[in-house]
């Protein structure tokens, strides 16, 4: 007897109950979870609540055919000590099936030993509180092909907690979907298990993490298939990676991958890999390939920065040289200093003020084209998910704040030593 439950991860657990002997009597077969092999090999560690998804009865085919069906019946389950128990007639809408993948197998290679028969389920329903299952068990011996004695042949009666589905619910890549020549609501192939099973493109994403094959990938919940491999009484999926959020990571140097918390490798299967967030962002940042052009981007925006600050201050000074007459003329009008200072200041931050917004939003722009671009992991390949790109508004503020306003102060400071007017305008006459 094999019984199946699925964790609150959509992870499967198949758990051994034992031998059920053949002899018409009652009999209570006890599972504990915590003594069976995890997924993927790790150990016990199911994530509860836990949802029963199948029962099924591994039988050996009898060698000639059998004078009568054969009866399963299922008295009641529950979920262990302290639980309440149901009657098996609470499993009566899961459907019943028999096969047997071995006589199919020896009917298509070395054939059997003599007559043989296919096992069916005859009938299901309740017996009182008893969930009853009538079956033909079937018949027949395997031929070795050789001058060895046949074999005998198993069959399974399977009995599963999720109705067969015709399309798996998916999402594929943009890379599947011209590779496959697919779209949006197409239904395509996947092997999965060794089994083919169909799956409806439901939607579509332009990259997925992980995904890193040129004819891109399609993307399932695990729950759905699940299910779908276990009303197909297929091997369940096993995962072969977990993406956890967590907290109190480490950093600095340590045994430990940035960012994992401590304890946390104990607890995952032997022989994994541990990569972490802040391991990759770490990677990423210290990378020649991106490091040397994204120190390279930060130094012309520094050199740019000073350059316009020095273009400003310099443009100032030869427009009061060049204005000198003028503010003669306006000084021996009566034209008070401040006023005349005040002029100028609103005439270059009139000119600054719109320089450093336009800066400003061009740097936004470049930041957001060549950043990702030049952005790549230590195979030269746009890394999975796309950086994220964060602006130190802190520092660039500021900084354009100062672009703004330090023109404005050298054209105050020009004007705070005014020359005579009149040998001013004597020397612009004589001009």
């Amino acid at each position: 007897m094999n019984v199946s439950v699925q964790d609150a991860d959509s992870d499967v657990y198949q758990l051994d109950a034992g031998t059920l002997p053949a002899d018409g009597r009652d009999h209570t077969l006890t599972v504990t979870l915590a003594n069976q092999a995890g997924p993927a090999g790790g150990s016990g560690g199911a994530i509860y609540p836990l949802r029963l998804t199948s029962v099924s009865l591994d039988y050996t085919l009898p060698a000639k055919r059998p004078r009568g069906p054969a009866t399963f019946s299922l008295d009641s389950f529950s979920a262990g000590p302290g639980t309440s128990q149901l009657p098996g007639t609470a499993l009566g809408a899961w459907p019943a099936a028999v096969s047997s993948v071995e006589l199919s197998g020896a009917r298509q290679t070395t054939g059997t030993a003599g007559p043989s028969g296919t096992p069916a389920v005859t009938a299901k329903g309740a017996s009182g509180t008893a969930l009853s299952v009538t079956l033909d068990p079937g018949y027949g011996l395997a031929a070795s092909g050789t001058s060895a004695p046949p074999s005998p042949i198993s069959g399974e009666l399977a009995l599963t907690g999720t109705p067969p589905v015709t399309a798996l619910p998916g999402i594929a890549t943009q890379r599947f979907l011209a590779a496959t020549n697919a779209s949006v609501g197409s239904v395509v192939q996947a092997t999965i298990n060794g089994a083919v099973l169909s799956v409806k493109i439901v939607g579509k994403v332009t990259t997925f993490p992980t995904v890193s094959l040129s004819g891109g990938a399609l993307l399932v919940d695990l729950g759905r298939l699940q299910d779908v491999l276990t009303s197909s009484s297929l091997a369940a999926a096993q995962p072969g990676q977990w993406w956890l959020a967590t907290s109190g990571g480490t950093s600095g140097p340590s045994a430990a991958p940035a960012g994992l918390p401590p304890g946390l490798t104990a607890d995952l299967p032997p022989g994994s890999d541990i990569t972490s967030a802040a391991g990759v962002a770490a990677a990423l940042l210290t990378d020649p390939l991106s490091t040397v052009p994204q120190q390279a981007l930060l130094v012309v925006a520094i050199a740019a920065a000073v350059l316009a600050i020095t273009g400003f201050c310099v443009s100032i000074a030869a427009g009061v040289r060049q204005r000198r007459a003028e503010n003669a003329l306006l000084a021996a009008l009566g034209v008070p200093p401040h006023s005349a200072a005040g002029q100028l200041c609103l005439e270059k931050l009139m000119l600054s003020l719109p320089a450093a917004a336009a800066g400003l939003i061009l740097g936004v722009v470049l930041a957001e084209l060549l950043v990702p671009a030049i952005t790549l992991t230590s195979s030269a390949t746009t890394p999975v998910p796309p950086v994220i790109i964060q602006f130190g508004w802190a520092q660039t503020l500021p900084l354009a704040l100062a672009i703004a306003v330090l023109p404005v102060l050298a054209a105050a400071l020009t004007m705070a030593r005014r020359p005579d007017a009149a040998a001013a305008l004597r020397a612009a006459e004589a001009a």
